[in-house]
C-alpha cells in the first residue's frame, strides 16, 4: 500500500495527510470536527482510453476490439480523523474480484466484465 498526498493549496503537497481543524489559523481557532485527511491506495486499475474519455464507437465494439489501456489509476480508500473516531470511505474495488474466479459472471456478460478493466489489488 502506498499513501498519496491530499490536494491543499495551504499545506505541503507532499505530505501523506492533512490536517483540517483543531488548531489556530490567522489568530483564530479553527474548531472544524474534522483533524485530518489522509488517502491510502489500495491498488491500481488500467482502463480502456475510450472508457476514460468517451468515444463515437458503440460501447460494444470498442469493449471487444480496443487493444490500448491507459497507465495504472490509483484505487483509493480516504481515512477521516474526526473528533469522534476514525471513518474509513472505501469505493475502491472487491478484493475478491481479484482473487475468486466465480466472482464475476460466465458467457457472453464475463467477456465483457473480463474487457473493462485489469485490476490489481493490493495483497
Amino acid at each position: 500500500m502506498s499513501t498519496h498526498p491530499i490536494r491543499c493549496a495551504s499545506r505541503d503537497r507532499r505530505r501523506p495527510h492533512v490536517h483540517l481543524g483543531g488548531h489556530i489559523e490567522g489568530g483564530k481557532r479553527n474548531s472544524s470536527p474534522i483533524r485530518a485527511v489522509s488517502v491510502v491506495s489500495t491498488g491500481t486499475v488500467e482502463i480502456h482510453p475510450e472508457h476514460a474519455y468517451g468515444t463515437r464507437k458503440p460501447l460494444y465494439w470498442w469493449l471487444l476490439t480496443s487493444r490500448k489501456w491507459l497507465p495504472p489509476r490509483p484505487i483509493n480508500v480516504h481515512v477521516i480523523k474526526h473528533v469522534k473516531g476514525l471513518v474509513l470511505f472505501d469505493t475502491g474495488q472487491d478484493r475478491a474480484s481479484v482473487t475468486d474466479d466465480s466472482y464475476f459472471p460466465g458467457g457472453f456478460t464475463g467477456i465483457i466484465y473480463d474487457r473493462l478493466a485489469r485490476f490489481h489489488v493490493g495483497e
